[in-house]
């Protein structure tokens, strides 16, 4: 489900301790049948087999229907037995091995998602971990944590990446929405709201941005529907419209837009 090919290699690391033999081995992507297909594109550069599912649809519904318990088994193991270097096409394995949004139901307790998180930091050293942890955290209403996690990514990178940048200020949202104090949190909420609109301006990836920033705005409006936020709305508003241009067969999109219209009227 990372969007790269299962090497031989990879899978011998995985349970080559588990007292297999290779032939035993050999048999697992025979077992599987149908279900993989043998890989020969560009992200391989071994002469060794490699495998990959011929639906990612399916891969995906098998990871995200497993038992939360058997996830967990899984992801830790893998994580500690098979080398980066083992893995083909590891930066993209990367963007999608640690997404917070899939690692959440694999950790309950937010200390062992800690524990997680700083492993693979210990052994890939990317922000882009960091940055993950740190939606994992927040996720978790771990909010000094979070923090911690994010600003370590944003010193790394500069402040110049901005999907790092956007999970900074998806944190700074999620950490004061529900905040009590009026006058700070609308402060805060407006520098969430700012930081999205500077990456949106020179980010390529507009979906991506425009997506949190309608999210937010209802959410803005929900809290304190005054001016600023019918202004917010009306930029998502915009905003959406030139994505459903772009991609009408987007329906995330076109439900997004229809629920700001609805605020807006």
């Amino acid at each position: 489900a990372c969007r790269t090919p299962v090497s031989f290699d990879m899978l011998l690391g995985f349970v080559e301790r588990r007292g297999r033999d290779l032939d035993e081995i050999r048999q697992i992507p025979v077992r599987i049948g149908s279900m993989v297909a043998d890989y020969h594109g560009p992200l391989i550069d071994t002469v060794q087999d490699h495998f990959v599912p011929r639906s990612l649809h399916v891969s995906e519904t098998i990871r995200d229907t497993a038992p939360a318990a058997v996830f967990r088994k899984v992801v830790t193991r893998f994580h500690s037995e098979v080398s980066p270097i083992r893995i083909a096409g590891y930066d993209v394995f990367r963007r999608n091995a640690f997404d917070a949004d899939v690692l959440v139901r694999a950790f309950p307790k937010w200390e062992d998602g800690r524990e997680f998180y700083d492993r693979a930091y210990e052994k890939d050293g990317s922000p882009f971990v960091l940055q993950q942890g740190a939606l994992f955290l927040s996720r978790k209403v771990r909010f000094r944590e979070a923090f911690e996690y994010i600003d370590r990514a944003l010193t790394l990178t500069g402040r110049r990446i901005p999907s790092i940048r956007h999970s900074h200020a998806v944190i700074l949202f999620r950490a004061n929405i529900d905040s009590g104090e009026d006058v700070k949190a609308k402060t805060v909420l407006e520098q969430s709201m700012k930081i999205i609109e500077e990456c949106y301006d020179y980010d390529k990836r507009k979906t991506y941005h425009a997506r949190t920033y309608a999210d937010q705005a209802l959410k803005f409006m929900e809290r304190f529907g005054d001016a600023a936020a019918e202004k917010y709305l009306l930029k998502a508003k915009k905003w959406l419209a030139e994505e459903q241009r772009k991609t009408p067969w987007h329906r995330g999109i076109r439900h997004l837009a229809r629920t700001v219209g609805l605020a807006l009227s």
